[in-house]
């Protein structure tokens, strides 16, 4: 039994990540380790992803 069923997406998660990873490595890709360290944990901390609490 076969069907044919067709899902418009509404948000391709695949698509999202994958411009989220290049736009990250466009970030970083000139700064040291440390600086990237650096640069992680600021975005971590004025970051509203994550709501302490």
């Amino acid at each position: 039994m076969e069907t044919n069923t067709t899902i418009k997406k509404d948000f391709d998660c695949v698509q999202f990540v994958r411009e989220q990873r290049e736009r990250i490595s466009d970030t970083i890709k000139d700064m040291s380790p440390d600086e990237i360290v650096a640069h992680f944990n600021k975005v971590a901390k004025t970051s509203d992803l994550r709501k302490k609490g």
